[in-house]
């Protein structure tokens, strides 16, 4: 019993320093907070509309910025929109290899279709 107390008090501990260390240096926990102070804001880009990331123009290295995007499902999106044209909507993304509905959900508050 006195070892299991020891555990958790450690284990608190942990997750009590983590959090200190993420608070000073800045590190936030929602991802929209962090995808929204990575994107620019600059409308003279193409890419970004109103903070969203446009998938029609958007390049592996902006698309990899979205949760649950790596580089090869950035490559699969990128590779779907140069077979099959342009994005008609955000929805389409459906039909790209790695993306189900669950990810849909979430990508979609992310992205905008702008030139489909």
């Amino acid at each position: 019993m006195k070892n299991k107390s020891f555990v958790i008090m450690i284990a608190l501990t942990l997750s009590f320093m983590i959090f200190i260390a993420g608070y000073i240096t800045g590190i936030s926990t929602d991802r929209s907070v962090i995808l929204s102070e990575q994107l620019p804001t600059d409308s003279t880009t193409s890419v970004y509309e109103d903070g969203k990331i446009n998938i029609n123009n958007a390049t592996v290295s902006d698309l990899i910025q979205l949760p649950g995007v790596g580089e090869k499902l950035a490559g699969n999106i990128i590779a779907y929109r140069e077979d099959n044209g342009p994005f008609k909507s955000v929805n389409e993304l459906i039909h790209v290899e790695g993306i189900g509905s669950k990810k849909l959900s979430v990508l979609t508050e992310y992205l905008t279709v702008i030139g489909g």
